[in-house]
């Protein structure tokens, strides 16, 4: 929960501060154990489980009182906070430049691996700034 206390500060003080529309993106990802249409399932509700508890910790620390003042609270700066469910689709890997400029792509996410699989059931937060021109 802490990670999330820690997102929901990052969201507060892009919002208030940076210019531009901001999407914030909470998406749900899992191994490729079990059948893929409950996967994408599980993905889902990973996904909606911590976006109801970023939208806990944003009321919290804005000290609003409901639903709809946060939702006016996000309108009015522009945020939009949105759910995705990848399922197995999306196994994690880590992007590093290399010396030469080009970027190389390392799979963490082995599903091979019992070590791999449990990296890929997780859910990631990703801000999307539209910047002003």
């Amino acid at each position: 929960h802490s990670r999330m206390e820690a997102v929901a500060k990052r969201l507060i003080e892009l919002a208030e501060h940076e210019p531009g529309a901001l999407t914030v993106a909470v998406s749900g990802h899992t191994d490729i154990i079990g059948l893929s249409r409950r996967n994408m399932e599980l993905s889902r509700e990973r996904a909606e489980r911590e976006y109801k508890n970023l939208k806990i910790y944003l009321r919290h620390l804005l000290d609003l009182k409901d639903e709809s003042a946060l939702d006016k609270w996000l309108a009015d700066r522009k945020v939009k906070l949105i759910t995705e469910g990848h399922g197995s689709e999306q196994p994690y890997t880590l992007k590093k430049m290399k010396e030469d400029g080009s970027i190389e792509e390392k799979l963490l996410g082995n599903n091979d691996y019992p070590e791999g699989r449990e990296i890929n059931r997780r859910v990631l937060v990703e801000f999307r700034s539209e910047l002003k021109e």
